[in-house]
């Protein structure tokens, strides 16, 4: 994977809330399958994904975390294959997964490199996995066992963090879904920049072909465009795609430099001067 051969940084505040204008009372389970779950059915059927609406709550933290944390637990142990006994225990933050190494090497390469560097040692069943959380390890284990992960705009951003981190391919392909079905004028901005952390192309061009084609209105609402950067401002304009009008351009750019003038008044000849726009009806001229 891509995400593999980069150093990822963290995201930023604003990334980590672009999915604030969702109602909260929103809850949408997306459902895919993973390559261990359910019986063999029509190749066709695997490639469909359901939408369900999915009542509850969100997770409080502390103990409740760890409760239902506990209880995943015996969960895991009815979706084992028969008669066979888990023989690995995936342990967050002392809070314990029995799980079966082939089902999760199944879903996930992260898993196969580390059972396969202790297969020598057949006492060595507890696997501390750090940097990750009870509940999105609980998710990921469930998606393994069953093909299905519930998808809400409260994880769905920690829940691809996690599935791109692990290599959890197809949680990581249903939160793109997600996303971009709930693309919209306030976030197009926070879920572009968002993907340029995570291996998400098809996510990321998404988001990018929705600014370009609605951004005149994206900067008249979005709080977003006025935290661009002058690098990501620029690969928006360059695009040949973008179907509007020079002065509509000039006004977006007005905006931005407005946001922060001191230091950004620099820019406004560079990023006109650049593309060579000369827009004489309306009284404004910019040359190269």
């Amino acid at each position: 994977m891509a995400a593999e051969s980069r150093i990822l940084q963290p995201p930023s505040p604003s990334s980590l809330a672009l999915l604030r204008h969702f109602p909260p009372s929103q809850k949408v389970q997306w459902v895919e399958e993973s390559p261990t779950a359910g019986k063999q059915r029509d190749p066709r059927v695997l490639q469909e994904r359901r939408v369900e609406a999915c009542g509850g709550v969100g997770l409080g933290a502390g103990m409740r975390e760890r409760k239902m944390s506990a209880g995943a637990c015996t969960a895991f142990h009815g979706l084992c294959p028969e008669g066979k006994l888990p023989n690995a225990i995936i342990s967050v933050d002392g809070i314990e997964f029995p799980a079966h190494k082939t089902i999760l090497c199944n879903c996930s390469p992260y898993f196969r490199a580390l059972f396969s560097s202790s297969w020598s040692s057949a006492e060595k069943s507890v696997y501390k996995i750090p940097g990750t959380s009870p509940e999105m390890m609980r998710l990921l284990i469930e998606y393994a066992y069953s093909g299905t992960v519930p998808v809400t705009a409260d994880n769905v951003v920690s829940l691809l963090i996690e599935a791109d981190q692990f290599n959890v391919l197809g949680t990581l392909r249903v939160c793109c879904e997600f996303l971009k079905a709930h693309l919209c004028l306030e976030n197009c901005i926070g879920i572009w920049k968002f993907t340029g952390y995570y291996y998400c192309p098809d996510l990321r061009e998404e988001a990018h072909q929705f600014i370009l084609h609605h951004f005149e209105e994206v900067t008249r609402v979005s709080t977003e465009f006025l935290e661009l950067s002058i690098d990501d401002l620029e690969r928006i304009l360059e695009k040949e795609e973008l179907p509007v009008t020079e002065e509509v351009v000039f006004n977006a750019l007005l905006k931005w430099v407005a946001h922060d003038l001191q230091t950004r008044r620099q820019h406004i000849v560079v990023l006109l001067g650049k593309e060579g726009w000369r827009i004489g009806q309306k009284g404004f001229f910019f040359f190269k």
